[in-house]
């Protein structure tokens, strides 16, 4: 698990390296450490509700007479590391915003 925990966060800070060829380690583990405090506290919260989503989905395949084996491994990374994609999405979001040199509100604009 730690094995793969790790991997997991050089494979994002490589893909963030990718858009932002300045990122600092510092910087970078800080973005994640934040997000994955974030999600921490709602990690069963989300867990449980991806599974609840993968229950219509089950129930439609069901329904279709469609085979339900092939939802196995969906269902088990999805609930398993669906919240840790979210951290993923979030920490390659924020390095890319702040990496554009283009303004991404409004309020750049009236700043003028």
């Amino acid at each position: 698990v730690l094995f793969a925990a790790a991997a997991y966060v050089v494979a994002l800070y490589f893909d963030c390296k990718r858009s932002k060829k300045d990122l600092a380690v510092g910087d970078f583990l800080k973005s994640v450490g934040t997000q994955f405090c974030r999600i921490a506290l709602v990690y069963p919260f989300l867990a449980v509700m991806i599974s609840f989503v993968f229950l219509f989905i089950i129930s439609a395949f069901e329904a279709l007479h469609l085979p339900e084996e092939v939802l196995n491994m969906p269902i088990y990374y999805g609930t398993l590391y669906g919240p840790f994609s979210w951290i993923y999405y979030m920490v390659k979001k924020r390095i890319v915003e702040s990496s554009s040199s283009l303004p991404s509100t409004m309020t750049a604009y009236y700043a003028r």
